[in-house]
C-alpha cells in the first residue's frame, strides 16, 4: 500500500509539469497500473532520448577563420616588434659605442 501512495504522489507532481506525449503516456499507464507496458514505454523513451546529437554551430567556422586571421596579425606584430627592438639595440650600440 505504501508503494501505491508514493507512486500516486509522484504522478500528481509530474502531471503539473509540461510533458511531452511519451511521458504523458507513461503517466497514464502508471495510473492504469499497466506496469509491464510502462516499462516498455520507459525503455523506448530512454532509447529515443539517449542518443548523442552532433551540433554544428554555424558561427564556429567564421570564428575559426577570424581566429586564424588574428593569429597571423599577432605574428606580424610580434615580428615587427622584434625588428624594432633590434633596431633600437643597434642604434643604442652605435650611439654609445661612438
Amino acid at each position: 500500500m505504501e508503494d501505491e501512495e508514493l507512486i500516486t504522489m509522484q504522478v500528481v507532481k509530474l502531471q503539473v509539469l509540461v510533458l511531452d506525449a511519451q511521458v504523458a503516456r507513461i503517466l497514464a499507464l502508471i495510473q492504469a497500473q499497466q506496469f509491464q507496458d510502462v516499462i516498455c514505454v520507459i525503455e523506448q523513451n530512454k532509447h529515443d532520448n539517449s542518443g548523442v546529437m552532433v551540433f554544428q554551430d554555424p558561427q564556429i567556422q567564421g570564428l575559426k577563420l577570424e581566429l586564424k586571421l588574428l593569429e597571423n596579425r599577432l605574428n606580424e606584430l610580434t615580428d615587427t616588434q622584434a625588428d624594432l627592438d633590434r633596431q633600437i639595440n643597434e642604434f643604442s650600440s652605435d650611439v654609445c659605442g661612438v
